[in-house]
């Protein structure tokens, strides 16, 4: 078996590193772009599939969110009482987190962080059965 030569060694090693250092400084599309701070305020739920409950306030915190207002139809939500909770970002502009519904349970649910505008957006949906049982939601910070 023959040697390799000190050239070609030398020659793999500088290409096995410029490729490595390449690789390190590539932005992968499934990196978060944002973090729970990101949507740290108000936001109000401007539409869904359960009209009653469109108009609640919520204020996040770290990575929960506490109502603040409701639109006074709803007699399943109290004031100051938590909503969303586990808030984690995920890939691009998505986030997972759980969603306080109507029953008092926690469902998995899905977010995406829209700040294209001049006014951000978050588009929700919850992992829960059936079509009208709020698991599509459309907020708008405020």
């Amino acid at each position: 078996m023959k040697m390799l030569s000190k050239n070609f060694i030398s020659k793999f090693l500088v290409l096995s590193l410029l490729l490595l250092s390449l690789a390190a400084c590539q932005s992968s599309s499934t990196d978060p772009l944002y973090s729970p701070e990101d949507l740290a305020g108000n936001w109000r739920r401007i539409d869904s599939n359960k009209p009653s409950l469109d108009a609640m306030e919520v204020e996040v915190e770290g990575t929960d969110a506490f109502i603040r207002a409701t639109n006074g139809n709803s007699p399943y939500f109290l004031l100051g009482q938590r909503k969303w909770r586990r808030i984690k970002p995920t890939d691009g502009p998505n986030f997972s987190y759980e969603d306080k519904g109507s029953n008092n349970e926690f469902y998995d649910g899905t977010m995406t962080l829209d700040k294209s505008g001049p006014t951000d957006y978050l588009y929700l949906n919850v992992k829960v059965a059936g079509n009208g049982n709020g698991n599509r939601q459309t907020w708008e910070r405020f």
